[in-house]
């Protein structure tokens, strides 16, 4: 799957038109922004008791994570490739534990975590 594949599979139409001719660096940022929009519509679902909406929120997350992780190049990507990898795994885990035990702290840590790496991949998009 490429990166404009696994964006468009999970972003909605507002992002369609941002998506053609960028860079994959930029694309990968923009799916860790759907993320991040998404972990924080989760929170809020949690917090307004909306249990359907933080379901949909948090498995969408979760589709990105598996994307993302699905994009590395570990053939030429080395050790950068697989701490990415153990990154988005690590981040998956907890946001599937996250879910299950419907924790709004534990959901605002993978939202900072998942800012950290979006801001990473800013800096060099």
């Amino acid at each position: 799957m490429n990166a404009t594949a696994a964006l468009k599979s999970y972003s909605n139409n507002k992002w369609t038109s941002e998506v053609q001719g960028e860079r994959p660096e930029k694309l990968i940022y923009l799916l860790l922004q759907k993320g991040c929009e998404l972990l924080l519509r989760a929170e809020h679902c949690l917090k307004q008791d909306d249990l359907n909406d933080f379901h949909n929120s948090t498995t969408h997350c979760m589709q990105i994570l598996v994307a993302l992780r699905g994009l590395l190049d570990f053939e030429n990507g080395g050790e950068v490739a697989t701490q990415l990898a153990e990154t988005y795994d690590a981040i998956n885990s907890a946001l599937f534990r996250a879910k299950r035990e419907k924790s709004t702290g534990d959901i605002r840590k993978l939202y900072e975590a998942l800012s950290e790496l979006r801001e990473g991949w800013a800096s060099i998009s």
